[in-house]
C-alpha cells in the first residue's frame, strides 16, 4: 500500500477524504512500514498487522469501517446476502388470515366496532389477500338473489351496515371488472 493508496482506503472506510500527509496516514506508515526505509510503502503483511492491531484495539471503528464498505461483521457482503427463507403460498400471513374465515370474522367484528382501531383493523384487512368467501359471494350475488325468483336484490347485496365492508365489496366488484 503507498500512501496515495492510503487515501483511498481512508476514503472508502471512513467516507472522510484524505491527503498523503495526513496525520492518520503517517501514524500509520510510522508505525507499521518497517521493511520500507523510507516508509512510503506498506507490503501485506504491515497492513494486516496494522488492520489486526486495529481490530483488538478499536473494534467499534472496525465495525464502522466495514459499515461504511457495506460489508457486515461477519464479513459477508451485504450484496452477496440472500434471504435463506421461502415460503409456501399457503404459509403466507396475508393467505392464511384471509383464508381462515374464523380469524377474518373476527377481524371485522373489530372493524364494526367503529373506534380508534378500527382504521388500523382496516389497514390490516387490506393488507390480506382477499377472503375467498366473500370474494364468492359478490361473484355469485349470493346474499343478494331472491330465492323464489331470480333476481338480484341490490339493498341485501350493499346493505352491510358498516362503510369498511361496504368499500371492501367494491373493491371486490372492481377487482372483477378490472380482470373482464
Amino acid at each position: 500500500m503507498t500512501k496515495a493508496s492510503a487515501t483511498k482506503f481512508i476514503l472508502g472506510v471512513t467516507n472522510e477524504p484524505a491527503k498523503e500527509d495526513d496525520k492518520r496516514i503517517a501514524s500509520i506508515f510510522s508505525q507499521y512500514a518497517k521493511k520500507d526505509e523510507t516508509q512510503d510503502t506498506l507490503d501485506r503483511d504491515e497492513f494486516l498487522l496494522f488492520y489486526y492491531t486495529a481490530a483488538n484495539t478499536k473494534i467499534a471503528s472496525v465495525h464502522e469501517n466495514l459499515e461504511n464498505m457495506f460489508i457486515r461483521t461477519d464479513l459477508k457482503k451485504y450484496s452477496e446476502v440472500t434471504e435463506e427463507t421461502s415460503y409456501l403460498k399457503e404459509q403466507m400471513p396475508r393467505l392464511t388470515i384471509s383464508s381462515n374465515q374464523d380469524q377474518f370474522n373476527k377481524l371485522i367484528e373489530l372493524l364494526n366496532r367503529n373506534d380508534d382501531a378500527s382504521i388500523d383493523v382496516w389497514n390490516l384487512i387490506r393488507s390480506l389477500s382477499t377472503n375467498q368467501e366473500l370474494y364468492k359471494q359478490v361473484l355469485e350475488f349470493s346474499k343478494a338473489r331472491a330465492s323464489v325468483v331470480d333476481t338480484i336484490d341490490w339493498d341485501k347485496f350493499f346493505g352491510e351496515s358498516s362503510i369498511f365492508m361496504q368499500i371492501y365489496v367494491l373493491e371486490i366488484i372492481e377487482e372483477l371488472l378490472e380482470a373482464g
